[in-house]
């Protein structure tokens, strides 16, 4: 998966967890993580968003959450890595989809606004 924004813009970003079979998986999560971070081995996140925080909503099989201007306001114009990890506690499931995230360049920088 790859998502592609400008630095400071809001991006909606929406998944649909499926079966290997491309069927929709149809599993109720107790807790999803989306987390950017500079490089995979980085201890610090850069952003994250939780489903039990309420930035990563369900609506039939598809969980959505918005990146807003303040989560990439101070990053560079760079890759970053990110991954979407399910845990549902019945019965134990544990999964993790990585991606990468493409902060492009801005003209009209937060501070200038």
């Amino acid at each position: 998966m790859k998502i592609e924004m400008h630095r400071g813009d809001t991006c909606q970003v929406s998944f649909t967890i499926k079966n290997k079979d491309d069927s929709p998986i149809g599993r109720i999560f107790d807790e999803i993580y989306f987390t950017v971070k500079n490089a995979a081995y980085d201890k610090d996140f850069l952003i994250q968003k939780r489903l039990s925080t309420g930035e990563i909503t369900r609506d039939g099989d598809v969980y959505s959450l918005m990146l807003l201007p303040e989560d990439t306001d101070n990053l560079i114009f760079a890759r970053y890595v990110f991954d979407v990890e399910l845990v549902a506690h019945d019965p134990t499931f544990k999964q993790t989809a990585i991606g990468e995230l493409i902060i492009r360049e801005e003209v009209t920088h937060a501070r200038n606004e």
